[in-house]
């Protein structure tokens, strides 16, 4: 069997799949809609229970993205709200943030000065979740750091 997940128009992409959520990047709101450069995205979900299609995060021009992953209750995906100007730069200020699906709860995982990426979010098997990201050192030298942070209790 198949499905198609939404018909939105925009490139709908970095998709994850938690228990009741399908979750993705999405540019709809972007006036310019281009495909190589998510600078206006939004993070839209469909809920798996009620077949039904939501934004998740939806605020202004602030780019959430441009990669998000979940696992269980959670979401974890950059966000740029934060940078003096976010507007379309990724390689600025960049912070990671939590949605707790059950209560749509953000949290913000990181609120130090720089870039931090890649956020995955990971069942610790003992009942509470983490999110794994990079932090920026020195993008010339590639230099990076691996942190591990605490997904809390809603």
């Amino acid at each position: 069997a198949r499905q198609q997940i939404t018909n939105a128009p925009g490139a709908q992409r970095y998709a994850t799949v938690t228990e009741d959520w399908v979750a993705w990047v999405d540019p709809r709101e972007d006036p310019l809609r281009d495909p190589y450069s998510l600078c206006h995205t939004d993070i839209y979900g469909y809920d798996r229970r009620s077949g039904t299609e939501h934004a998740l995060v939806s605020e202004g021009d602030g780019m959430h993205g441009p990669t998000v992953d979940g696992e269980g209750p959670w979401l974890a995906y950059s966000d740029q709200r934060s940078d003096p100007y976010p507007e379309c730069d990724s390689d600025q200020e960049q912070s990671v943030v939590a949605l707790h699906l059950p209560t749509m709860t953000e949290v913000r995982i990181t609120d130090w000065p720089g870039f931090e990426a890649e956020p995955r979010v990971y069942d610790r098997r003992d009942g509470t979740y983490g999110v794994l990201f990079i932090e920026e050192i020195d993008y010339v030298d590639a230099i990076y750091r691996l942190w591990d942070c605490d997904l809390p209790e809603p």
